[in-house]
């Protein structure tokens, strides 16, 4: 939602990150990657359905891809 990008931008330009994430259970479609100003919003999956522990890994992992630029 816009009110989410705008907290999470909000947030990012506080602590001073040019880089912020949505994670919600559903992924959005089309996926999330946008910059607004010079901040980068992107966003992905936590599906809470099935293993959590395999889901949180895959995020952990999506997170150090796009770190290392995909």
């Amino acid at each position: 939602s816009t009110d989410a990008i705008a907290q999470v931008v909000a947030y990012a330009r506080a602590v001073g990150c040019h880089d912020a994430l949505l994670i919600a259970p559903v992924a959005p479609a089309p996926p999330l990657d946008l910059l607004v100003g010079d901040i980068r919003v992107r966003a992905l999956a936590f599906p809470l359905a099935g293993d959590l522990d395999a889901a949180g890994q895959a995020v952990l992992t999506a997170i150090a891809n796009q770190r290392t630029g995909d």
